[in-house]
């Protein structure tokens, strides 16, 4: 109304906000409004955000739905988010794919590698959880430790 007019960073942010804030539906709203509003094709970042948004809340059906219907190619990071979701909610199958999809896309980051793994063992899969991390290691990847700065 005050002639304010969003740019993508800010739309990120929005998206963001909706996610963090449980707000799927108004998530959608504002992505759809990104092009018919304001003229912004939405990029893998927002649709990252909207996966997020339906990952939190536990719709990960949804969420595969909704990145299968993209416009434009899903990226490494849409891929990841999703594979986070199932991490949360301990869906096996889908996080498979959602992990082969990020491998594919970004074959020399070692965290779709890890957060399979971590899915696998979470629901004591150990087997598949040793042939992941051969897989990890025959690529010559490794997990990166943690670290903090206090």
């Amino acid at each position: 109304e005050k002639g304010f007019k969003p740019d993508k960073v800010t739309l990120v942010g929005v998206l963001s906000a909706c996610s963090h804030g449980g707000l799927v539906e108004e998530g959608y709203f504002h992505l759809n409004s990104m092009l018919k509003e304001y003229g912004i094709e939405p990029d893998n970042r927002h649709y990252a955000c909207m996966v997020d948004a339906l990952g939190r809340s536990g719709r990960l059906k949804e969420a595969g739905s909704f990145i299968n219907s993209m416009p434009i190619k899903a990226d490494a990071l849409v891929w990841g988010t999703l594979l986070a979701a199932c991490r949360v909610y301990e869906d096996v199958e889908l996080g498979k794919l959602a992990a082969k999809k990020a491998i594919e896309l970004e074959p020399s980051d070692p965290g779709a590698y890890v957060s399979l793994s971590n899915i696998l063992a979470e629901v004591g899969e150990w087997e598949e959880v040793e042939e992941t991390r051969k897989l990890m290691k025959g690529t010559g990847l490794q997990k990166k430790p943690g670290w903090s700065s206090v």
